[in-house]
């Protein structure tokens, strides 16, 4: 299910007219246990 949601995610991002996407094997969950880094976003105010 993963790699079909990220294949959709991808492909919209293109149609919105992004230039730089890429797919990441093994996905986010790779990414975190590899120990790269990334930002959890603060919750917004609305």
């Amino acid at each position: 299910m993963g790699t079909a949601r990220a294949a959709l995610a991808g492909q919209t991002l293109k149609a919105m007219g992004y230039t730089n996407v890429a797919y990441m094997s093994p996905g986010f969950g790779g990414w975190k246990e590899a120990d790269l880094p990334f930002v959890i976003p603060a919750p917004s105010d609305s």
